[in-house]
């Protein structure tokens, strides 16, 4: 009689729980490293942002008779037009605004200081004090 010889190969399983623990401890060193690089991102495009708001509320002050826009979207239709949409907060989901994705937005008059304005994310502060988040929390 005939014996039929089969081939072993393959991965046994030992060989596959080691492979599946190695890809878990890498998952586990680069997953937090690519949050980081997401916040840090995030708080970049926020500092952009409130750099181009601050000189779109000056040049609206300035085009329309000392007066700051009521609202950051204001500043779409205004004569002449200073921006072409407001820019979106990567932190604010618009839960506590009612308006998704905006930065706060506030303005006012001092009787000593005078005119006065506030646009800033609802994200975090950076740590060395270089602009980017927190709007007072």
């Amino acid at each position: 009689m005939e014996r039929i010889r089969r081939s072993h190969s393959g991965f046994t399983l030992v060989e596959l729980v080691i492979v599946m623990a190695v890809i878990s401890v890498i998952l586990s060193v680069t997953i937090p490293m690519l949050r980081g690089m997401q916040n840090e991102s995030q708080l970049s495009k926020a500092e952009g942002d409130l750099k181009t708001l601050k000189s779109a509320i000056t040049s609206y002050w300035k085009n329309n008779g000392n007066v700051f826009p009521a609202t950051i979207g204001a500043m779409v239709n205004a004569s002449p037009q200073i921006i072409s949409e407001p820019p979106k907060d990567p932190w604010n989901t618009g839960s506590d605004t009612g308006e998704p994705g905006t930065y706060a937005y506030i303005n006012g008059i001092d009787a000593t200081a005078g005119p006065w304005f506030l646009a800033c994310t609802q994200g975090p502060r950076r740590e060395n004090g270089g602009g980017g988040g927190g709007c007072g929390g």
